[in-house]
């Protein structure tokens, strides 16, 4: 099948619909957009977008996914055991893994696990997300705005900071 502007290949067994060259350019414009914005990356839940960046065709829409896509052009996607040969087959993306599909699943748990990879130690840490939710707080009081859920947070990343967390990124404060 052809698609305006791209091409059908096959490489590896891999099936794509559009070239590889194509998909690296959208990532590539994609990660720069990010970078310029100020975001260390992008945490992308929609099947289109995915298929948009990486060719990623799955019939698994439904259930928790996630593709991380850097500013520094670092792929990875999360996803569940029965969609990795549809991940491997469909796209362009080479570092899949996969959270147990389970009656007491938690996904974001490995999600979080997987950003942690991405995220060494001193990227995006608690202590600068600490900042600029200072800001925010500052801008909803002159606002008059209660912004209770705010300094909830706020305590929690001063009590990750106290516990020596301060360094590490910023979803440390998860449970």
């Amino acid at each position: 099948m052809m698609r305006e502007g791209g091409q059908e290949s096959e490489r590896g067994g891999m099936h794509i619909h559009f070239s590889e060259e194509e998909f690296a350019a959208r990532q590539r414009a994609a990660a720069e957009a990010a970078a310029a914005a100020g975001f260390d990356g992008l945490l992308i839940f929609k099947q289109e977008s995915m298929y948009y960046l990486t060719g990623y065709d799955t019939f698994g829409f439904c259930f928790f996914q996630c593709l991380w896509l850097g500013a520094d052009g670092r792929t990875a996607l999360l996803t569940r055991a029965p969609d990795l040969r549809q991940a491997e087959f469909t796209s362009v993306l080479q570092d899949i893994r996969i959270w147990e599909d389970a009656a007491d699943a938690r996904p974001e748990n490995d999600l979080k696990a997987m950003l942690a990879e991405c995220y060494p130690e001193g990227a995006f840490p608690v202590t600068y997300a600490m900042k600029d939710l200072d800001y925010a707080l500052d801008l909803a009081q002159e606002a008059g705005v209660d912004a209770e859920g705010a300094a909830l947070v706020k305590a929690l990343f001063a009590e990750a900071i106290e516990c020596g967390l301060g360094a590490r990124y910023h979803p440390v404060i998860a449970t």
